[in-house]
């Protein structure tokens, strides 16, 4: 994803713009109804794989009716979709049904001809009404999103990239890196951080979830000390749990100011920091005294 956009920054800026809803309205999911669209707007297909069989193939009008987009904006969402077709992000095409065994299939512009092979068994089809059979006058041009970028966004892999944008624009200087895994050489994984960064010389490590929550009973315990062992490790300056919801519960709240408690750090401890809303007009990004867990706004 870093190379189709050019660089990381300017991935996380997309994922942070006006088109993000179109992005992820690609997502493979396990069930066709999850994405079912108006007939106007786009198809559901099952071309993907595991658990995230069906993917959906968007019109140029349902890309706009995913942003909602007035007159005025159709300029702009053109032009977007236009970027990402060159940098080959997004893929136009059209969706066309087999004659011999029924299924539909997208086909890329650029492995458009007058005679088609059918991807599934192969047959030869030619491009005529029978094959995209609705509208009766010319077929209608539909897009598909990279491969890696779908799974990317079923898996929910927009939020750290949300919050590695956020990070940028609140910091003076800035440098992230990608999930880590910390791992002991005898016994193997022990934690994962999906977000490193480095903001105005303070170490942050971060978990980001689209749910705000870190689970419940056990299953909370082990999460929050997987969250606190990386920034223990790495002497973090905060520890920053991260949500596309609008709050984070206060249960993951208090378990982890408890084990920012109970540690003995080397140094200081770290300060506890939630940001919330990702993706949303209103990203909230406040400070919990690890003591009183009072909040308030980040500083």
């Amino acid at each position: 994803m870093q190379r189709l956009w050019g660089d990381r920054a300017a991935l996380a800026a997309q994922l942070a713009g006006p088109m993000l809803p179109v992005l992820r309205a690609f997502r493979p999911s396990a069930t066709k109804s999850f994405l079912v669209f108006a007939a106007a707007d786009g198809v559901v297909l099952p071309t993907g794989a595991g658990e995230h069989l069906w993917e959906g193939y968007l019109t140029f009008a349902g890309i706009l009716a995913k942003v909602d987009a007035g007159d005025s904006a159709v300029d702009v969402y053109r032009g977007n979709v236009d970027d990402l077709l060159e940098r080959g992000i997004l893929r136009r095409g059209l969706v066309l049904g087999c004659a011999q065994c029924g299924r539909p299939a997208f086909v890329a512009i650029g492995d458009l001809a007058q005679i088609n092979r059918c991807p599934r068994c192969s047959a030869a089809n030619s491009l005529s009404q029978p094959r995209w059979r609705q509208p009766d006058t010319e077929p209608q041009w539909y897009y598909d999103l990279h491969p890696t970028v779908r799974e990317h966004l079923g898996q929910d892999g927009e939020i750290p990239l949300l919050l590695s944008h956020h990070l940028r624009r609140k910091s003076r200087t800035y440098v992230d890196v990608a999930e880590l895994e910390l791992t002991n050489p005898e016994t193997g994984p022990l934690a994962e951080v999906d977000l490193v960064a480095l903001s105005d010389g303070q170490l942050i490590t971060a978990e980001c979830k689209r749910p705000g929550s870190l689970g419940t009973g056990r299953e909370l315990r082990r999460a929050v000390a997987k969250r606190v062992l990386p920034a223990e490790q790495l002497a973090a300056d905060q520890i920053l749990i991260a949500t596309a919801d609008r709050e984070w519960q206060q249960s993951g709240v208090d378990m982890l100011r408890h084990e920012v408690n109970v540690r003995r750090w080397r140094n200081a401890a770290p300060r506890i920091r939630l940001v919330s809303g990702l993706g949303s007009d209103k990203v909230v990004d406040l400070q919990a005294d690890a003591e009183s867990g009072l909040t308030s706004a980040w500083k």
